[in-house]
């Protein structure tokens, strides 16, 4: 789409990094501003995490492991090599190596399965005097282990019990559209607005690992404000005795999708032809449906735990209380001095909020400790931030 640099709770900008995705594209022009594109994308740098929710643990503001990986060009998820390295190793990583949007080493993708099909990406444009104005859509491939350990063993019961047996695929997908409109009252003024609705590929959406968050972490005393865009999840949701059969699984849940919606808009005032001012809005809205709200708040290797700080099961049932659905909005202000071609100095202000749905009196989070952070139970709560910076940017290209 078009992108617009702004800023997000817990901190962070738009990723700057050179290293782009892997694809392959065709632009075909129509004439008259007219122009639509096919592509073909690296499917792993649009991957955030499928949570097997019966053997995989996933801590607060992380993703769940056990698989990883580090994106071409990039030293850690989400931070670019100044060289790129040429590396895309799977590795064996901890889902609670991720806090506060960033991981320590790689990306965590839970259970995701290895690459088939490539993302199918497309979209439709019109540049004209007045602005411009796209619609776009992706189709995303979601595949995943089998139903509890991956491995062969001797662990026959319970939901991480091996079955040999992995939920049907499914496809994950998006759909984008946004203007640009030039405004007439002065040269350079502009208004944008973007809208993007996925399921299974959130992502695209703009919450990502490669990107700038694709978890959400904040402590504010013994409270703490969380969420983690998953692409999908499943489970074996069996008791902790029951036989998770060799061969099917006993209750499988089958991959189970992840609604993310956003829209964002600004507006650009060029108060002389060297200082401009932005005013800027987004929300962001993640939602579990009703069958991976119950996996969520059910799993025995999750965060959530009762008022009396015991953790869930498949056979006790869900935790009174528990909503995984999140959400993330804010606006900002920034104005740019250009006082010569290619040199910007500027500051912004932003304030942000994560609005969480967990009922405080029957929930609580579980903590493992980390950044000073000590262990324990928090109790969940809205979490607010104000964040402002001074950027200095000097461009040597175009």
């Amino acid at each position: 789409m078009f992108g617009y640099g702004l800023s997000y709770l817990g901190g962070g900008g738009s990723n700057t990094g050179a290293s782009g995705t892997i694809l392959a594209a065709y632009t075909a022009q129509f004439g008259s501003g007219f122009s639509a594109t096919i592509g073909a994308e690296d499917n792993t740098y649009r991957r955030n995490a499928v949570w097997d929710a019966g053997t995989n643990a996933l801590a607060i503001g992380a993703f769940p492991g056990p698989n990883g990986w580090t994106p071409v060009g990039y030293a850690t998820c989400g931070v670019a090599l100044t060289t790129p390295d040429g590396n895309n190793n799977v590795t064996n990583q901890a889902g609670a190596a991720a806090i506060l949007g960033t991981n320590v080493v790689g990306c965590t993708t839970g259970d995701y399965a290895a690459q088939q099909v490539p993302d199918i990406v497309g979209n439709l444009r019109v540049d004209q005097a007045w602005g411009s104005a796209q619609v776009a859509g992706a189709l995303h491939q979601i595949r995943a282990g089998y139903y509890g350990n991956n491995f062969t063993n001797a662990i026959f019961t319970g939901p991480g019990g091996y079955t040999g047996v992995a939920p049907e695929d499914k496809w994950g997908w998006a759909v984008m559209a946004g203007v640009v409109v030039n405004l007439p009252w002065s040269a350079g003024d502009k208004f944008w607005v973007e809208g993007t609705y996925t399921q299974g590929a959130t992502a695209y959406g703009g919450c990502s690992q490669t990107g700038v968050n694709g978890t959400f972490l904040r402590f504010n005393g013994n409270t703490v404000g969380q969420g983690q865009c998953l692409d999908a999840l499943f489970a074996n949701t069996v008791g902790p005795a029951a036989l998770s059969g060799v061969g099917a699984p006993a209750a499988g849940s089958g991959i189970q999708l992840t609604t993310l919606w956003t829209v964002a808009a600004a507006i650009e005032h060029y108060w002389t032809p060297s200082v401009r001012s932005d005013l800027f809005a987004s929300y962001m809205k993640t939602d579990y449906n009703a069958t991976a709200t119950a996996i969520y708040c059910s799993s025995p290797v999750g965060a959530v735990r009762t008022a009396a700080g015991a953790a869930p099961n498949f056979l006790t049932g869900a935790v009174t209380g528990c909503n995984p659905d999140f959400a993330v909005w804010g606006v900002g202000l920034r104005t740019i001095w250009n006082p010569v071609k290619n040199l910007d100095v500027g500051f912004e202000v932003m304030y942000s909020k994560l609005d969480q749905n967990m009922n405080p009196n029957t929930t609580l989070w579980n903590f493992g400790g980390a950044g000073g952070r000590v262990a324990g139970l928090y109790t969940p709560a809205d979490q607010d931030v104000w964040s402002g910076g001074i950027r200095i940017q000097r461009n040597f290209w175009p």
